[in-house]
């Protein structure tokens, strides 16, 4: 038998040893690089994607500037919702390590969850806040914002818990805004003052301070949330616009403007300013008004009449001659043009209310010449719409009136203006920013009313992020959306529920019948008697 040599041993020893060091090398390098931010792909294998972060996150996360505190003080919830809470706290621990994972060196998150008391007492001090409970704390340098657990972050359902001895329905997650919360409170403590938007009055416009169904105080403070600051714009007291306007609102007037308010407002957008219009929903109020002149200066056209489509009966059927019913658009996703204000809402399955609104579409031939206008929003073309025309008998007219047309009801324009000598777009050097206008147009203005804010907020909030530039805030749809509702107005979903419970399981019952019947007649199973003869 051959023996091996010493120096054979000490070669497949040097072999091995090296094979161990190179593997130990890839193992290394490969984790360094998947480490590295502009190499790493992560992927999200989950069902409802709780692993990715909304795309308004990202971009809030990707303009940071300045490092940001979350520090979370969690000491668990009393009965009913000792079992359920710890849950929901996970959940929102799984967002924040995604934070950090998709941010690492700009979001730093400490629980303090267990930690000793000296210790929380002392960051409680450095935060500045007096006594604590279960929250988060959003900081910034001196600017903090207080996420309270229940409520804020997570809104339970108690179910009918009676004591600790049994429930007959144990308490449940209702909804989980964590994300959207935590960003608005990273919006709050790294954003500068808040910026302002003018809305127009004094033309029969409705009041920023009223609480009532007519009046926009929700959404004055929809807006304030994002740190946009509305404003009543008296022209007659002070004609001048302040340097941190963003974009003028013009709802609902019934009157024109002075020829001075209406050149500052060309002379606004002109100049890269946001301009948010919605016209009364009256035709000869809208006409009165300035708003066809002011759109028509920008290549949209609002046409008179109202856009109404049919409302499903009882019985499924096509229903007309409801003012309101009528009148009251219901907007589904496949209606919605792929856009940052209506991206949200895709993504989440979710429908869009437009009341009395007046038929808006981009004039043809009017494109911007270094940008575009497109319609955001649609009546449903499944359920034959119409453009009835004043005086409103809410029935279409055959021959007289638009039928059964895809009738745009929304649209938004973006582009580079003119410049002042009129040759052609305006330019700017290599480090310069180009003016950008962004022009909002809805048919009505009802859907910025409170009576309407439970269903079209979060588009309200949208479209003024989006015209002043900030589409990274438009709202983050909630995780694991629980849809439990039927969308009756979606094509013929209610008559398919009528042909289902009328029809189909009634004739499914006596076709079934029918065949037992002839099952027996041919010779079923035998009674007790004849098996025993």
């Amino acid at each position: 038998m051959r023996r091996i040599g010493r120096g054979t041993r000490l070669a497949i020893l040097a072999q091995v040893g090296l094979t161990v060091a190179l593997a130990l090398v890839a193992v290394v390098g490969v984790n360094w690089l998947a480490g590295r931010p502009g190499i790493r792909q992560r992927f999200d294998l989950t069902e409802k994607g709780r692993n990715t972060l909304a795309t308004a996150t990202l971009g809030v996360l990707g303009r940071l500037e300045r490092e940001v505190a979350v520090d979370v003080f969690w000491r668990g919830e009393e009965f009913p919702l000792t079992q359920v809470a710890p849950e929901a706290m996970r959940r929102i621990f799984e967002l924040l390590q995604l934070m950090t994972v998709d941010s690492p060196d700009r979001v730093r998150v400490t629980n303090f969850a267990g930690k000793p008391r000296a210790e929380i007492e002392a960051r409680l001090r450095e935060l500045k806040i007096t006594g604590y409970e279960n929250c988060l704390v959003v900081s910034a340098g001196e600017r903090r914002e207080v996420l309270r657990f229940r409520g804020e972050l997570v809104q339970f359902d108690l179910g009918s818990a009676r004591s600790p001895q049994g429930s007959v329905v144990p308490p449940t997650i209702r909804a989980f805004p964590a994300e959207e919360r935590i960003v608005q409170a990273i919006l709050a403590v790294t954003t500068a003052e808040s910026s302002k938007v003018l809305f127009t009055t004094g033309q029969g416009e409705p009041a920023l301070d009223d609480a009532g169904e007519t009046g926009l105080g929700r959404l004055v403070a929809a807006l304030r949330d994002e740190a946009l600051e509305a404003v009543a714009w008296e022209f007659e007291k002070d004609p001048t616009l302040p340097l941190d306007c963003v974009a003028i609102a013009v709802l609902a007037p019934e009157a024109p403007f002075a020829q001075r308010q209406l050149e500052t407002i060309l002379k606004h957008v002109d100049a890269g300013g946001g301009l948010v219009v919605a016209p009364a929903w009256d035709s000869t109020a809208m006409e009165r008004s300035d708003v066809p002149e002011l759109l028509a200066h920008y290549g949209i056209e609002a046409r008179r009449g109202l856009v109404l489509e049919p409302y499903p009966d009882a019985l499924g059927q096509a229903a007309y001659g409801d003012a309101r019913l009528n009148s009251e658009l219901v907007v589904y996703p496949p209606q919605m043009t792929e856009h940052p204000i209506t991206r949200p809402f895709r993504e989440a399955g979710r429908s869009l209310r437009a009341p009395r609104v007046h038929p808006v579409r981009v004039i043809p031939g009017r494109q911007p010449q270094a940008g575009t206008s497109m319609p955001l929003l649609t009546a449903n073309p499944t359920l034959y719409p119409w453009i009835d025309l004043p005086p409103h008998d809410w029935q279409p007219r055959v021959g007289v009136e638009e039928i059964g047309e895809r009738i745009g009801v929304c649209v938004v324009s973006q582009f580079v203006p003119d410049r002042p000598d009129g040759a052609g777009p305006a330019t700017a050097g290599p480090l310069e920013e180009k003016p950008e206008v962004r022009i909002f147009a809805l048919g009505g203005a009802d859907a910025f009313t409170n009576a309407y804010a439970d269903h079209d907020i979060d588009f309200a909030r949208n479209a003024f992020n989006w015209v002043a530039s900030r589409e990274y805030r438009v709202s983050i749809s909630p995780r694991d959306p629980d849809q439990r509702r039927l969308p009756l107005g979606q094509g013929d979903v209610l008559a398919g529920i009528r042909r289902v419970a009328v029809w189909w399981l009634p004739g499914l019952c006596l076709l079934l019948g029918a065949s037992t019947a002839v099952a027996r007649r041919r010779g079923g199973p035998r009674s007790t008697s004849e098996a025993s003869a």
